[in-house]
């Protein structure tokens, strides 16, 4: 089972991979489809990881009735046995979508256009924002590196184009950022944030998943062949 699991994300990354080949798409356009597959993905990944360990993952009850169903005992060691197979599953299968997709946000972060630009800084904070359900450190630390990267990337290839000045202020940037995010990561964990924080998060997480799509459309170039047809 695990290994059709495997199969059928390597699968959907080809898929991706080789629309854009079919097309004639270059390859920030394949880049593009490829983040735009892999954020839709990420949504079943905990539930499949679930079905791989055996976990049955029951309805949420609604009423009173329901909650006085489904109350018979189950072994303890199966149910730790199943949820170690779901774990092991869900870590591999969040670091290989978080290697697949910051080299597709890497791809995007390195074009010159502005639309390949936009949809990398997008998508690397809706992807930072999402980190937020995980928990595992694994995971967790394998999501915040694919975010985070393609944001250095992006950065270091603007930098180039500067003078020598503005390289040093960029780098000097890059460093007052890292050093923050590693105190932010001590700390955070430990403080109760107010609960206004949370829903601005979740407010910039919406905007970020609608604006990929958006972005994903004007990078493949759909909006410019419309316009030509107009």
């Amino acid at each position: 089972v695990a290994g059709l699991v495997v199969f059928g994300v390597c699968g959907l990354v080809v898929l991706g991979l080789a629309v854009p080949l079919v097309l004639r798409l270059e390859l920030v356009a394949g880049a593009a489809i490829v983040v735009l597959i892999a954020l839709v993905v990420a949504r079943g990944i905990p539930g499949l990881a679930a079905w791989v360990g055996g976990l049955a993952v029951d309805p949420v009850p609604l009423s009173s009735k329901e909650f006085q169903t489904g109350l018979d005992a189950v072994p303890a060691d199966e149910v730790e046995r199943k949820a170690t197979i779901a774990q092991a599953m869900a870590t591999a299968l969040w670091v290989a979508w978080a290697t697949v997709l910051c080299a597709a946000m890497s791809v995007l972060a390195l074009d010159t256009q502005w639309s390949g630009i936009a949809l990398a800084v997008a998508a690397s904070v809706g992807v930072l924002l999402q980190a937020r359900e995980l928990h595992a450190t694994l995971q967790r630390g394998a999501v915040l590196v694919a975010s985070a990267m393609p944001i250095v990337v992006l950065a270091v290839a603007q930098a180039t184009r500067l003078d020598a000045l503005w390289q040093i202020l960029i780098a000097a940037g890059l460093l007052i950022v890292a050093a923050n995010a590693c105190v932010a990561a001590l700390l955070l964990p430990r403080t109760r944030l107010a609960p206004t924080w949370g829903r601005a998060g979740d407010v910039l997480h919406w905007l970020c998943a609608i604006a990929v799509p958006a972005l994903a459309l004007a990078v493949v170039g759909l909006y410019t062949w419309v316009a030509d047809l107009v």
